[in-house]
């Protein structure tokens, strides 16, 4: 399912965010389909081939999960998702770091879901050879997704209010942030709405 760990040191899990109603998308965007397959399938075949082994989906909908079941992942139920995304975060993380030797965690908002295995696969090996706590990809000088936290500031966020956002929360754990500059435009963009998806479909 989830968890794969075998022959890869220090491991790099990622948490996929897909609590959110999607009401501008009409429904759950996971289930939003680009290329005749739901974002969320996408999403969890470039990060595992970036590199990452254990792929948890951080979820309120059934249908949702039914998806994530079909896909080998592992789901992470969101009771309060109106609490706000940083709540779908903590649970995400607290999953991630329950997997012993996790390194890593990548933080991926599910409406993100264009980037390239090879920027993922980038972050991950500066955050190993790198002393910064969260490497961030930007993209013709726009920050993008997914963001990927080192484990030590990973666990200090576990102790922050839900109710904040990561980036508040980042800011006052005084977090060094690393913006790697990739030429990937599918990092800066967000598929809110039906009509973003005209002229990103292949």
């Amino acid at each position: 399912m989830g968890h794969n760990p075998e022959g890869h040191a220090p491991l790099v899990a990622a948490i996929i965010l897909a609590a959110g109603s999607g009401i501008r998308m009409g429904g759950p965007k996971a289930l939003t389909q680009l290329d005749g397959r739901p974002f969320l399938e996408h999403v969890a075949e470039t990060a595992r081939a970036g590199g990452c082994r254990s792929l948890f989906v951080v979820t309120a909908h059934q249908e949702v999960r039914a998806l994530v079941a079909r896909l080998g992942l592992e789901s992470v139920v969101n009771p309060s998702p109106e609490a706000g995304m940083f709540s779908s975060v903590l649970l995400g993380l607290a999953a991630a770091l329950r997997i012993p030797g996790v390194h890593s965690v990548l933080c991926w908002p599910v409406d993100v879901p264009k980037p390239r295995a090879e920027t993922i696969a980038s972050m991950i090996t500066e955050s190993r050879a790198g002393a910064m706590d969260v490497l961030r990809p930007q993209c013709e000088g726009a920050r993008g997704h997914p963001i990927l936290i080192r484990r030590p500031c990973a666990a200090r966020l576990l102790a922050c209010d839900p109710a904040d956002t990561l980036r508040s929360a980042l800011r006052s754990l005084g977090a060094r942030l690393l913006d790697i500059p990739v030429d990937d435009p599918g990092t800066v963009l967000n598929l809110n709405h039906p009509c973003d998806i005209s002229g990103t479909e292949s």
